[in-house]
């Protein structure tokens, strides 16, 4: 009786053995992404030695910065009261040019922009400090913005 048992409780438990590959694969997987966690607290530290801005540099990005928001804003008005290809076209290159001349005017490379606003939005103390030079630049009359 026992023997039967024995045999008939073997016989209804699956096969696990197909299961194997997808059980290695699913550990590999595992161990994998443990690896990038383990890493990622490396690349934690890296982004937190960032190197950070002086206070001329961010006077020179928030210039910029502030003509390219008014740039943006004149663009979208345009693209918002036009319906024509062509004259959509023509605002999208205007626009382009203005870009080109802003970094141009403020002696700024497009890839200088882009990495400052990547620190900024990483480093709280320098987007402090940054905020405080755009509420200054907002309060001086264009006269003085030179």
């Amino acid at each position: 009786m026992m023997k039967s048992l024995m045999r008939e409780s073997t016989l209804s438990h699956p096969d696990y053995t197909k299961a194997r590959g997808r059980r290695n694969a699913l550990g590999a997987l595992f161990s994998l992404a443990l690896l990038l966690v383990a890493a990622n607290p490396l690349s934690l530290v890296a982004q937190q030695q960032a190197p950070t801005l002086d206070r001329a540099e961010l006077m020179v990005f928030a210039r910029a910065h502030i003509a390219m928001n008014e740039a943006r804003d004149e663009f979208h008005a345009e693209m918002g009261s036009t319906h024509e290809e062509q004259a959509r076209a023509r605002a999208r290159a205007a626009f382009e040019e203005k870009v080109v001349s802003i970094f141009s005017e403020h002696e700024l490379a497009q890839d200088d922009y882009e990495r400052i606003v990547l620190i900024v939005s990483l480093d709280a103390t320098v987007r402090e400090l940054l905020e405080e030079i755009m509420t200054e630049l907002a309060t001086q009359s264009p006269a003085n913005d030179g």
